[in-house]
């Protein structure tokens, strides 16, 4: 993540001190996975103690019927601060990042003009 932040600073010639974070659940499984839930949780539990400021928001796109019923127990773990960065959106989410995000800088596949390949995780172990 820092690394990020220092390439964005360093293209576009001026500092860079937040990222925003796309968190696409479009091929979500429905299957509980506890490992999935346990590092979600630290990482959110890292990211709020050593970089609380880094996040300026998280866009949730895609999300299924049945991510509304995890989310009160998921946003337990955040601080209120953090909450307040979370947008979660079914499958009409473009217009709300074009709020948030300039098209050129948001992929095409998302409502921008960005032509950029989405890296899509794909061996997902079982």
């Amino acid at each position: 993540m820092e690394q990020r932040i220092e390439d964005a600073s360093q293209k576009r010639g001026k500092l860079v001190q937040q990222m925003v974070v796309i968190m696409d659940l479009k091929n979500l499984s429905f299957k509980m996975d506890t490992a999935a839930m346990t590092a979600f949780k630290d990482t959110m539990k890292m990211d709020q103690a050593h970089y609380p400021e880094r996040l300026g928001d998280l866009f949730i796109i895609n999300a299924p019927w049945i991510f509304s019923g995890l989310w009160p127990m998921i946003k337990v773990w955040l601080h209120e601060k953090t909450k307040r960065k979370f947008h979660i959106h079914g499958a009409k989410y473009q217009s709300e990042l074009l709020k948030y995000i300039d098209g050129d800088q948001l992929p095409v596949e998302y409502g921008g003009t960005l032509e950029f390949d989405v890296p899509v995780k794909t061996d997902y172990v079982e």
